[in-house]
């Protein structure tokens, strides 16, 4: 077992865009993963991106992701504020301003939680608490026999911790990211944007798209995947905004069942190759390391999140297995000859160096970004 945390160097701070580099179309796809307090990291993949001049053909994200995928796409108009580096700064500016530091951010969180986007669901606890706590009297009353204590202690802690108050603050927020996601002509941006949200009762994945993704990779908006079919493909709209940002946190008294895609697939990779889209490399913001750095778990909490980063890898890897076996296939034609028209897919990883607890899920990273932004100008840029 690991017997010490592992620390990474800091990297030179990146400060506010003072240009707008020319932006030249390569023959690469971006694919972006959302994670709580890690969505600095992809933030910091994308503005190193742009300030090299490198534009992608395509852009797959999930979770918090959309919101820096937005606020990428609005950057690249003329004279615009709002870029991924200052959407981060904002955001520690209004809902963590003590740096990095967990209590003091966590307590201005308490105390702030009227003006915060997404906030501890505060007023609502006790109302939630009594509601578990009228079904434990319930299944008492129905069962005393077979009444456990122990099962429902447990069950009194509701599942709403947070509540998005988007629409509150910000009530065309969805619009405008479905407006600008789907604004995708030579006139506009041009890239394709795929991101997808889950139906946990019928157990299919809702792959949102724009006209242009679904020029590049194939697939129409409504229709279904004809090789896995719990995929379903949709095009952007604001509602499908609303759900792909659907926490596990904000609880199920929402109307629908769609939540975040993020917990069934973290990173969209499979949508992405695709005969004649002239894609042939594939630049993967991961929101974690790819293996577990510092300390084994010795408390729930450090628990809870190895089983939060295990979870995120095996979608990914399962991804990109598939596509590395294609690749092996049209190197060797061995052990069989390769699907007609697959193309051979590079990845250019840029992975998260350092170990972020359960805690830090909650608060963002400047380091996180600065360490994003350097390794993408050094391992990606060259090569793209």
């Amino acid at each position: 077992m690991p017997l010490s945390k592992v620390v990474r160097p800091k990297f030179p701070q990146v400060g506010p865009r003072t240009s707008e580099p020319q932006q030249s179309e390569g023959s690469f796809a971006i694919a972006l993963g959302g994670l709580a307090g890690n969505n600095a990291h992809g933030a910091g993949v994308i503005e190193a991106l742009y300030r090299n001049g490198k534009k992608p053909k395509l852009i797959t994200c999930t979770s918090g992701q959309i919101r820096y995928v937005h606020a990428y796409l609005r950057g690249l108009e003329q004279g615009s504020t709002l870029n991924p580096f200052s959407l981060l700064t904002k955001h520690f500016e209004t809902a963590q301003p003590f740096s990095d530091f967990t209590d003091p951010n966590l307590n201005f969180k308490l105390m702030t939680w009227p003006i915060q986007q997404i906030r501890p669901a505060v007023p609502e606890f006790g109302r939630d608490v009594a509601k578990n706590m009228a079904r434990s009297m319930r299944e008492f009353f129905a069962a005393p026999a077979t009444f456990s204590m122990w099962k429902e202690f447990y069950r009194l802690m509701p599942a709403r911790s947070l509540v998005s108050q988007d629409l509150i603050l910000h009530p065309d927020l969805f619009t405008e990211i479905s407006d600008i996601f789907n604004d995708d002509t030579a006139e506009g941006h041009g890239i394709g944007i795929i991101f997808n949200a889950y139906d946990f009762v019928e157990g299919h994945e809702y792959v949102f798209m724009n006209s242009k993704a679904a020029e590049l990779t194939g697939h129409t908006p409504g229709t279904s995947s004809n090789s896995r079919d719990w995929v379903r493909y949709r095009p952007i709209t604001p509602e499908a905004v609303r759900d792909a940002l659907r926490l596990y946190e904000y609880g199920f008294d929402l109307p629908g069942n769609l939540i975040d895609g993020a917990y069934l697939r973290g990173i969209i990779l499979n949508e992405i190759p695709h005969a004649g889209n002239g894609i042939s490399k594939i630049v993967v913001g991961r929101p974690l390391t790819s293996r577990w750095l510092g300390d084994a778990p010795s408390s729930l909490t450090e628990l809870r999140d190895m089983q939060t980063e295990v979870n995120f890898h095996g979608s990914y890897l399962g991804e990109k297995g598939h596509i590395e076996l294609i690749n092996q296939l049209i190197s060797t034609n061995q052990p069989v000859t390769p699907p007609s028209g697959a193309v051979h897919i590079d990845f250019l990883e840029v992975e998260m160096d350092r170990q972020r607890g359960w805690w830090e899920y909650v608060l963002e990273c400047e380091d996180v970004f600065n360490s994003a932004f350097h390794h993408t100008v050094a391992k990606v840029v060259p090569y793209v």
